[in-house]
């Protein structure tokens, strides 16, 4: 049975301050819109999980928020509380369901596989506007010898009345993959609401990801090795979750290499602030992201960042925060960037000015743009 929705649950009520958020409620138009967040797995841990949690906090600063997910599993990152979460089974009916009963003037989908069930649970006409969500690199959407579902998806992607990428080269990119003629906007990540960190004086390597190839732990943890014979007291922490057998083919490169004792797997946290304390250096070699948010948290924290410019995200989020690049993806080059960036990391100062284009004010405004695009 679905709890009717009722606004002054989603809210500030009249004369009270807004609890968090209040960036968006600056930038607001008169008009209040109910919007369906749509996501349909929060628990994994993973960047966009924290994005999707984000947005939602800050789009309910101005107006009523359902986030609608999974039933199955622990949320992996705190929502604000002014938004509503309905946990749904994922079937076709029950998103037929809340969508009825929220009665949204705007849809927000998350990912390709929720426009998919999106799409399937309306086939001729959305309900209200949509807004599709790329928190990866676009083409990445798309896997090789996937023909029919990647057609499926980019039927289903034409039908939305605006794509939102997060980063300004992703946008042509994005009308030409899809052949898509609306409205692309580029609006990156907020900043997360770390404070500075004192620098560490010990020579530790983090790189926060979950364990996949792209992200190319294998690459960072050969650079390490390396490394050690310059530092010999450097430290490596990837923290993470992903296909445990990854996890153990990364151990065993640790140990082949003679390094497994100077490697740790701390798996996922939720807050990164203790592995940011302990760190000098934040890694990221990874070969493709939609945006990075590690990026603007180390940043946050004080942190410099290294990674490879094959990279887009990395190419061009790394120089605004003041980090160093690899030119070019090789086990030798990276270790040469992380023992610069340790040599640097003493004196790295945080890069204020830039991290204040990705604000919440600065976020919140540009979404707002977006919808008063869409729903007037």
């Amino acid at each position: 049975m679905w709890t009717r929705l009722c606004a002054h649950k989603l809210r500030d009520e009249p004369g009270k301050a807004p609890k968090s958020h209040g960036a968006l409620r600056r930038h607001a138009w008169s008009q209040v819109v109910r919007i369906l967040v749509y996501k349909n797995n929060l628990t994994t841990g993973r960047g966009a999980d924290r994005a999707v949690c984000t947005i939602c906090g800050l789009l309910a600063a101005a107006h009523e928020v359902v986030l609608a997910t999974g039933a199955a599993g622990s949320l992996s990152c705190p929502v604000d509380s002014r938004v509503q979460v309905m946990r749904i089974p994922l079937s076709v009916a029950a998103l037929r369901a809340i969508v009825g009963e929220t009665r949204p003037d705007v849809i927000l989908s998350t990912g390709t596989d929720e426009i998919n069930d999106l799409s399937a649970a309306f086939p001729v006409d959305f309900p209200a506007p949509v807004v599709q969500q790329f928190h990866i690199y676009p083409p990445s959407a798309f896997k090789p010898r996937r023909w029919l579902r990647n057609a499926r998806t980019k039927r289903a992607l034409r039908r939305c009345a605006a794509i939102q990428v997060l980063l300004p080269a992703y946008v042509d990119l994005t009308r030409r993959l899809l052949r898509y003629k609306g409205v692309v906007r580029a609006i990156g990540n907020a900043a997360p609401g770390i404070d500075p960190l004192p620098p560490s004086a010990a020579p530790v390597i983090l790189y926060p990801a979950a364990f996949h190839k792209d992200k190319r732990q294998d690459l960072l943890v050969r650079a390490f090795a390396h490394l050690k014979r310059r530092v010999p007291s450097a430290e490596l922490v990837l923290a993470g979750t992903g296909k445990p057998e990854e996890r153990v083919r990364l151990q065993h490169l640790a140990d082949k290499l003679g390094i497994a004792k100077s490697v740790s797997f701390p798996g996922y946290l939720a807050d990164l602030r203790p592995l940011f304390a302990r760190a000098a250096v934040v890694a990221f070699p990874s070969r493709r992201e939609g945006f990075g948010l590690v990026l603007l948290e180390s940043a946050a924290a004080g942190r410099l960042a290294v990674g490879c410019a094959d990279c887009p995200a990395s190419r061009d989020l790394i120089p605004q925060f003041g980090g160093i690049l690899a030119s070019k993806p090789d086990s030798k080059a990276f270790a040469a960037v992380l023992y610069a960036g340790l040599e640097k990391a003493p004196t790295y100062p945080v890069p204020r000015t830039a991290l204040d284009a990705y604000s919440h004010g600065a976020i919140a405004g540009q979404w707002e743009s977006l919808l008063r695009e869409v729903v007037q």
